[in-house]
């Protein structure tokens, strides 16, 4: 589950990225505000993958305020 707070107008989108802190990175699975849009097989890759590095991914959360 993703949560946030304190976010400026309404999340259009959001995604989990593949990238080192301060590195822009690819986005590895794209959420859809509010559910998950990822199918089984790239849920249980990727939560290997963030299980075994959670540092080398991060979230990038897409508003209607800040679309970048």
């Amino acid at each position: 589950m993703l949560r946030v707070r304190n976010v400026d107008g309404t999340i259009d989108a959001a995604h989990i990225h593949a990238g080192r802190p301060g590195r822009n990175g690819p986005v590895s699975v794209a959420l859809t505000a509010p559910t998950w849009s990822g199918s089984v097989a790239t849920c249980t890759q990727l939560a290997r993958r963030l299980r075994d590095d959670p540092g080398r991914y991060y979230v990038n959360v897409h508003s209607s305020e800040y679309s970048g």
